[in-house]
Parts: structure tokens; sequence; C-alpha cells
């Protein structure tokens, strides 16, 4: 199904539903990728260790998840990897993590940023990996960043019970 999520509260990497500016990658040089009506699909070649998401940068610093919906035709474990860019420039793959997929269906996947990416530097995502995929056919429905509730301004007044100020408790 769709996501409902807000577009602001949303940075996508892939999304019908989004805005997101992504080039499927063919990092292996053995995957077969192509457009059809669920996404993107995939045919992983037998000695295939996964494809890649890049042509972007993201900064997600005021993430809290990450949501990736997959079609995947067999039961399979999958390591999803955000990767950044800028000083700190890893592909280093501690910073992924597996999840497990049941085949014949989409599974929907919510990761907490905090907890399952610990130590991630979020302020400039450039890649999105997905690996241990040898000989599997996957779709890839989405793929963003959320965030469940709206982003509050910072620099906004505020009275002293803690609630946004009008100008109506305020004289000058």
């Amino acid at each position: 199904t769709a996501p409902t999520w807000p577009a602001d509260q949303v940075k996508a990497i892939y999304s019908p539903t989004y805005s997101a500016d992504c080039n499927f990658a063919n990092w292996g040089g053995c995957v077969a990728y192509t457009n059809d009506t669920y996404g993107k699909k995939y045919v992983m070649g037998a000695e295939c260790w996964g494809f890649g998401l890049d042509g972007y940068t993201l900064n997600c610093l005021t993430m809290e998840k990450l949501h990736a919906d997959i079609w995947i035709a067999d039961d399979a474990s999958l390591r999803l990897v955000p990767i950044y860019g800028g000083a700190g420039l890893t592909t280093d793959d501690s910073h992924g993590k597996f999840v497990n997929l049941t085949g014949q269906q989409w599974n929907s996947i919510d990761l907490t940023l905090s907890s399952d990416f610990a130590g991630l530097d979020l302020s400039s995502i450039f890649q999105f990996k997905v690996d241990n995929a040898n000989g599997l056919t996957i779709w890839i429905g989405n793929v963003y960043f959320y965030r469940e509730s709206a982003i509050v301004d910072d620099d906004a007044p505020y009275n002293v019970s803690g609630h946004m100020a009008s100008q109506s408790y305020f004289s000058v």
C-alpha cells in the first residue's frame, strides 16, 4: 500500500509516492533490474551479493526511522546498509542491519535509526545498499527515512507552560 506520512516528515531514497531522485546501481555487475508495476524489480545472479541505490544526498539528522517495502520470492535474510559521505565516508557494513523477509509477499520494514543504526552519521546519506541477496528475485517498492511527528521550530517562542506562545499572550 502507498505510504501515508506527510511529505515534510519524509526523506525518500526511492518511492512512487514521495519525491525521490535515485539511481539503481549495478555495483556487482551481475544484477538485472527493470521497472514494473510493483516498483523496481531485481533478479540477482547466483554469485551476486547485492545492489545499491545512489545518486542523491540526504541530511537525515531529524529523521527517526528507515522504512523499506520489499517483496521477495523466497524467505531470506538481507542486510540493509545506509552509506554516508563527507569527511566520514564509509562503506562499513557494521552500520548495516539484517532483516528476515518472508517469501511470496511484501515485507514492510521499519527500523529505528538510533538503535538499529547507532553511530551512523545521518548528515550525508548518499547511498543505500542491499546485500546478502545471491540468486534472489526482489522488488523494491519504497525506501525512505521518516519521523513520526512534525518537526517543531526550535526558534519559536514558548510561554512558561511550554506551549507555543501566540502574540495574544505578550504585550510590548
